[in-house]
């Protein structure tokens, strides 16, 4: 058997990348495999936003302009993702972008992690991945990732020696899973987001599975570590 140092299981949303990573990760059975996610440093730097929104530390434009330097953004950048916080945090008051999920949620993440952070910095995320990857990789641990949604992304996996596994499934049998997992319709500028669609396009997958036509995931797990 020969378990790769990093996999990462790709695809847009509702292709079944939780799934087969914890599959994955049931499998392999090891304290050295760690999950790493993309969305970590984005999730922490939105869960801070909301933080200061419960503080009442933007709720004036002095305050706006503060720490929209602090965050190194813009003030409108920083205005439009109140908007969308907020709108969550009607409903949602203890909101934590580790555990929860909505159309809105999903919004933020791709606001703030493509439209604002990734705008700025292209590899904005990348860099962060690249530190975390490689000491992990040097300490001899393994990693499995759910979320890489980029090019760039997969590009920093490749470069690491790492396997990259397209899960494909129609929209239509995405949308279906997505409302039993999560209660919720995503509309079409949710699916037709750059952070799901650019992933599609990428041509160098080591492998790819039809999860529709192949939905054993853990003799399709075993497939992929005795390739």
């Amino acid at each position: 058997m020969s378990i790769p140092n990093i996999i990462a299981f790709c695809g847009p949303m509702g292709s079944g990348k939780d799934s087969y990573g914890t599959t994955y990760k049931n499998f392999i059975n090891s304290k050295n495999l760690i999950h790493y996610s993309f969305a970590t440093p984005l999730k922490e730097e939105l869960n801070q936003i909301v933080k200061l929104i419960k503080k009442n530390k933007l709720d004036s434009d002095e305050k706006l302009s503060k720490q929209s330097k602090k965050l190194n953004t813009s003030k409108n950048e920083l205005q439009e993702l109140i908007i969308i916080l907020s709108e969550e945090l009607n409903t949602n008051p203890d909101l934590n972008f580790f555990t929860d999920r909505s159309i809105n949620i999903r919004k933020a993440l791709q606001y703030w992690g493509t439209t604002v952070r990734r705008t700025q910095d292209i590899n904005y995320w990348v860099k962060k991945a690249r530190i975390f990857l490689e000491n992990k990789i040097f300490i001899g641990d393994l990693v499995y990732i759910t979320d890489a949604r980029f090019s760039n992304e997969c590009n920093l996996i490749r470069d690491l020696g790492g396997v990259l596994v397209y899960l494909e499934a129609p929209e239509r049998e995405r949308i279906k899973r997505i409302e039993l997992r999560d209660g919720i319709t995503p509309k079409k500028e949710l699916l037709n987001h750059p952070s799901e669609i650019e992933i599609q396009s990428y041509p160098d997958f080591n492998i790819k599975i039809n999860t529709v036509e192949n939905n054993d995931l853990l003799q399709n797990i075993k497939k992929i570590i005795k390739r």
